[in-house]
């Protein structure tokens, strides 16, 4: 994504609980905003808008397998359909914000 970038910000659905952001000149995703009750905001960026990949964690899972650019040879779980993926997302989630919290 080009540094200069510009972002601009769509929702699809209503209610509108996630909000994207894609960049105006390559139209890449450049950040996404989750809110949904009960839990707080959860900001996603693409792992590819990171330069120092270093600093990234660990991956623990591929969600929406189903529309991958390439497949990912590795021993994690991959899950496929949105559902699956967002179920599969949701408990990854909760189950880092319980972790933190002892």
């Amino acid at each position: 994504m080009p540094e200069n970038c510009k972002v601009e910000y769509k929702t699809y659905a209503s209610p509108a609980m996630v909000y994207r952001g894609k960049c105006v000149l390559c139209k890449q995703p450049a950040v996404e905003y989750i809110s949904s009750p009960l839990m707080p905001t959860l900001v996603i960026v693409p792992s590819s808008n990171i330069k120092d990949q270093d600093v990234l964690p660990s991956s623990l899972l591929h969600i929406f397998y189903h529309s991958r650019v390439r497949s990912v040879e590795d021993l994690l779980p991959k899950y496929e359909g949105y559902l699956t993926s967002q179920f599969a997302l949701f408990r990854c989630l909760i189950r880092g914000y319980f972790s933190r919290q002892t």
